[in-house]
């Protein structure tokens, strides 16, 4: 090893990440209408009305990808 000879080398590195992040929601909506009828005689004595109801399932799902370049 001769310091008068020797040769810098400079080593560089650059890498980059990527990142992709993936997101499905699937949302399932129910909803139910119900009617109650009071029949007396063949006539409507009481009517309930509809009556509404509503059922909601949501799925959420995520996936995430990382890539080094």
């Amino acid at each position: 090893y001769d310091p008068e000879t020797a040769v810098a080398t400079v080593k560089e590195e650059e890498w980059e990440t990527r990142k992709k992040k993936e997101i499905t929601t699937t949302r399932q909506i129910e909803t139910r209408v119900k009617r109650q009828v009071v029949l007396e005689d063949g006539t409507v004595v009481k009517d309930s009305g509809p009556v509404v109801t509503t059922n909601t399932t949501e799925d959420v799902e995520q996936q995430e990808h990382t890539t080094q370049e």
